[in-house]
């Protein structure tokens, strides 16, 4: 297993044990996070400060958030300078607004360079489902 997807797999640790004080050193001060524009968190974060404002804003959506990475894949991505982690898995929720429990696939795609996260894109199975949970419906 590489290096960088020890890291990636250390801060879903770090995440699930509420620990977001140690995912903050290994996220580089530059890092880019892409969210679906469609979602109450979406949009496009940049900067330490950035993924703790994705990561309040996605905390205040859900009452409960359960996330539980399965897969990691590295594929060939052609650079020796960054290298692309990709992580499927599953996020439980209690949508905050309709108290609608949920289960919903994810993929995440990590970018890594230097030991240090440079880019996070999220894409989750179903927006629409989400949105809908969201509302009550």
């Amino acid at each position: 297993m590489s290096p960088s997807t020890q890291l990636v797999q250390q801060i879903y640790a770090d995440i699930i044990q509420g620990n977001l004080s140690k995912v903050l050193p290994v996220l580089d001060e530059n890092i880019r996070v892409e969210v679906p524009d469609s979602l109450p968190f979406g949009g496009i974060y940049h900067g330490r400060e950035g993924y703790i404002l994705m990561f309040s804003k996605r905390n205040w959506t859900w009452e409960a958030l359960h996330i539980r990475p399965e897969r990691y894949f590295t594929p060939e991505n052609g650079s020796d300078k960054i290298e692309l982690i990709l992580v499927t898995g599953e996020m439980e929720a209690v949508s905050s607004a309709s108290e609608t429990v949920f289960t919903l696939p994810f993929v995440e795609q990590w970018q890594i360079s230097e030991g240090k996260i440079i880019t996070l894109k999220t894409f989750f199975w179903d927006t629409a489902q989400l949105l809908d949970t969201l509302s009550g419906q």
